[in-house]
């Protein structure tokens, strides 16, 4: 028997694919620039059916990284002919999901059988839409395959669309439009406009070293990596385990997921059928042993159950797999691992048989059982009950150690909680990382975005934390590296976060003294870069002069360009560099550094004035000297240098270029709430959202509060999960119930799901948001603090409704720690202020108004400022 692939142009390919007649496949092959396959019998062969089996179960989900996950064909798109040329042949089709647990194939699959009258055939073409598609397995007059245990209910997911999403480049905002038009916004509005996010639970101990992680899916089912045993013969399996708990007594429905107490590093999974309930919860303690509790309760809390229930677990090591003909598709090969059970300990060991991974639990009702599993060799035994009291105690005393803050709002108020307790996750011996375990991102890091997750330690009063991190991550030698594909903004970046960390500091010379050469080093190198660039062309100035030298666009753009973003952050490092050396007292290197960054700002508004494209569609400011169509070329790229040029503030708040950019933004639809759209990447709606950081801030300091607000709600609903508080690089925006449902699929049945949760770039910014909600320095035209705080700025008004309260304790400022509370009646509001020096302050009040109400007090001390409800407020 012979088989060909064919291209979409007819072509025979070589032979590749001899693994699909293979009855234990391991390989595959992408449908991506396929649209059939060539099957030829050695002999004349009698068939009545035929089986394709495709590595996929959904048809939607896409993953959120730069690698693809499989999907399925449309349902009647694959059909028959005899022969290269010969008749259609008259077939029915049928599906049947092959789950990997319980394993009726090593890969989650789903099989397509289509039947035919009963016909002797020399050959055979099977015909399909090229897509990506992952063909693993081909079965002549196969027998009918098991049904496999249904995907659990997804509640709720009949929430319409309340607005449709414009293509990227329409005209405005609609769901900005409709948001400022609601009387009190929420979560739920935007979970109206696409379902929530949704991610694992992030489970780890609160130590900054290499203690492994694991994750909680929605289902119950946990992600990890443990020791394998497996014969020296054997291939290694994978690189993580997938654990999974089947109820096997359907219908089966999810009660709820949510982290102990609403924010604790514990994942808590309540799943009913309606026999019986099953509560589990996870977690890791700091001897790196994952701890897994079951307990069985009634349905119905008035009839208590008696008796007991077998339950099963499955382990299935995972790894992810190539195609063989398409480097970008990616599916995932599961190997069966034998449960070894000692007492309440768990070991794993690699099996051939699989039936070894299944696992019989009797649970007795109302006495839970409790499970340990080794995430490394021989840690010390330590009780699930004294570890988790522990894990909390520390948890407790981490969150008590920094700033408090308080919301109104029970979401903001877990929010801030739990993605404080996430940032010892994101560290490795106090280097920040961008993503963890089980994430593509995994220790990765590159140089923006780890900055805001340092800057918001500091802002949350954990600043020696942040202070060492910024060392360790910033300021490492092997991170200043005058090369590779970041090192540009790194240099200018590497400068401000510094300052950034350092002034929230009780002495900020004592955090910049040590690190001084390294920092003089760096602004001495943005010198002599851009003075390099300062040739003139011909007797002309070109439009890049005094910029920084052509280089990569940016870390995933890798055409070389003069860029604007880049010479940005450095100009901005080298104006940080000057406030530096004038903090230790180095008047020289002070007067020397502001002078070549003011020459530096003006080289770079001059070529932005030369670059400007007046007859773009709309008119544009390119990113790049060498833009020169109607729209940019970086696509969607192009929102998120954006919003990284403004927060530099290189051309101010309100500066004309600053204007333009975000007017750009706005009138092309390349954002939703001020969230940056990414649509082009997955082909259908998504966001990157943590890149709204510059957007952002450009909003607050030109007092559109409210569009603040707005932003900051569309970013956690859409961007976050909103039990997990998971947060990956990008998010689809998933409007239709089968998207949702597809989704969650992935997340229970794929450990190796090509995903960027969990990222720490979200997180950071979340943080520094919330804390702007309740607090923020009022920046001028330059982003120079003006030593006024505003408080409660973007506050919405349900915040002053009578009988609620919102504030801050122990909130760093370079004036000393604030801390206040807004406390609100029928009659008054009033704002109790503790200072330790005096701060310039203006609260702010409800307004029937949009214009902020608000009023100037200088606040030293303990003092409270009682102010009058406004009659219609």
């Amino acid at each position: 028997m012979r088989l060909t692939l064919l291209d979409t142009s007819l072509t025979p390919l070589p032979d590749v694919a001899g693994f699909l007649l293979d009855p234990s496949p391991v390989a595959f092959v992408s449908c991506r620039a396929l649209h059939g396959l060539d099957l030829v019998f050695s002999s004349p062969r009698r068939l009545s059916s035929l089986a394709l089996v495709f590595l996929a179960q959904v048809s939607t989900e896409v993953w959120n990284s730069w690698l693809r996950s499989p999907r399925l064909p449309p349902p009647g798109s694959v059909y028959l002919t005899a022969g290269a040329s010969g008749a259609a042949l008259a077939a029915t089709e049928t599906r049947t999901p092959l789950a990997a647990h319980p394993p009726a194939l090593p890969l989650d699959a789903t099989r397509i059988d289509l039947h035919l009258a009963p016909q002797t055939l020399s050959s055979l073409r099977i015909l399909f839409p090229p897509g990506p598609f992952a063909l693993a397995k081909i079965l002549l007059d196969p027998p009918l395959p098991p049904q496999s245990q249904p995907l659990l209910p997804v509640p709720p997911l009949d929430a319409p669309s309340l607005l449709p999403l414009r293509p990227l480049r329409g005209d405005g905002d609609p769901v900005l439009q409709h948001m400022t038009h609601l009387p009190t916004p929420a979560l739920a509005d935007f979970w109206q406009v696409a379902h929530p996010y949704r991610g694992a639970a992030l489970l780890g101990p609160l130590s900054i070293d290499t203690l492994p992680l694991a994750s909680q899916n929605w289902d119950g089912s946990l992600v990890f990596r443990a020791p394998i045993a497996h014969p020296n013969t054997a291939p290694p399996p994978g690189d993580r385990i997938l654990l999974s708990l089947h109820l096997g007594v359907p219908p089966l429905r999810l009660v709820s997921q949510t982290l102990s107490s609403g924010y604790l590093p514990v994942g808590e999974v309540t799943l009913s059928t309606p026999e019986f309930v099953c509560q589990t919860r996870a977690f890791v303690d700091e001897h790196a042993v994952l701890h897994l509790t079951l307990r069985l309760l009634s349905p119905d809390p008035a009839h208590p159950r008696n008796g007991s229930q077998d339950l099963a677990l499955y382990a299935a090591c995972a790894r992810r797999q190539v195609s063989q003909n398409d480097r970008a598709l990616h599916a995932e090969l599961h190997t069966p691992l034998h449960i070894q059970r000692d007492g309440d300990v768990l070991a794993f060991a690699h099996t051939p048989d699989p039936q070894a991974c299944r696992l019989t639990l009797t649970l007795d009702a109302d006495t839970p059982t409790t499970l340990r599993i080794p995430l490394a060799d021989s840690p010390p035994r330590l009780t699930t009950a004294i570890a988790l009291d522990r894990l909390v105690t520390r948890a407790q005393a981490f969150l008590q150690g920094g700033s408090s803050l308080q919301f109104p709002d029970a979401a903001f108020q877990t929010a801030w909680q739990a993605l404080l307790l996430q940032t010892p996750h994101f560290q490795r011996q106090d280097t920040v990382l961008y993503g963890r375990f089980p994430g593509v991102y995994e220790d990765a890091l590159f140089g923006v975005e780890e900055g805001w997750n340092i800057v918001s330690l500091a802002q949350l009063g954990h600043g020696t934390r942040a202070a060492a991190a910024l060392a360790a991550t910033f300021l490492a030698p092997a991170f200043l590296q005058k090369e590779g594909p970041h090192h540009q903004y790194r240099t200018g970046l590497a400068l401000t976060y510094a300052l950034d960390v350092a002034l929230l500091a009780p002495s900020p010379s004592a955090v910049l003294t040590p690190h001084w050469p390294v920092l003089r080093e760096n602004a001495q190198w943005i010198v002599a870069a851009v003075t390099s660039t300062r040739q003139l062309d011909n007797g002309q100035r070109p439009a890049h002069f005094g910029l920084l030298p052509r280089h990569i666009y940016g870390g995933d753009l890798r055409e070389l360009a003069y860029s604007l973003y880049a010479t940005s952050a450095c100009w901005r490092g080298l104006r940080d560099a000057s406030r530096i050396a004038a903090l230790l007292g180095h008047t020289q290197d002070e007067r020397h550094f502001a002078e070549q960054a003011q020459h530096l700002r003006s080289d770079l508004v001059a070529c932005a004035i030369a670059i400007f494209r007046h007859t773009g569609q709309p008119p544009y400011l390119p990113f790049s000297t060498t833009e020169d169509g109607p729209t940019p070329s970086s696509g969607d790229y192009y929102q998120l240098f954006a919003s990284l040029i403004l927060e530099t503030a290189v051309f101010g708040w309100n500066g004309p270029h600053a204007h333009a950019i975000t007017r750009y933004l706005h009138d092309t639809g390349r954002q939703l709430c001020g969230l940056p759209r990414f649509d082009v990447w997955f082909g259908r709606p998504g966001l990157d959202a943590e890149y709204a950081r510059g957007t952002q801030l450009a909003a607050f300091h030109r007092r559109e509060f409210r569009r603040f607000y707005l932003g900051v709600l569309a970013h956690l609903a859409l961007a976050f999960d909103p039990h997990t508080f998971a947060s990956p690089e990008t998010a689809v925006l998933r409007q239709r119930p089968a998207e949702q449902l597809d989704r969650l699929h992935a997340l229970r049945s794929q450990a190796c799901r090509v995903d960027s949760d969990p990222c720490s770039a979200g997180s950071g910014v979340m943080l520094q948001y919330l804390r702007a909600l309740l607090a923020c320095e009022q920046r001028d035209e330059d982003d120079l603090p003006t030593g006024r705080w505003l408080l409660a700025a973007p506050a919405p008004a349900h915040w002053f409704a009578p009988g609620t309260a919102f504030g801050c304790q122990r909130l760093p400022t370079p004036s000393g720690a604030l801390s206040y509370t807004c406390l609100s009646t029928p009659d008054e509001i009033s704002y109790h202020i503790e200072t330790q020096r005096p701060i310039p302050c203006e609260l702010f009040l409800p307004s029937p108004s949009p214009t902020p109400r608000s009023e100037l007090v200088v606040a030293h001390g303990d003092r409270v400022f009682r102010f009058p409800r406004h009659p219609s407020a």
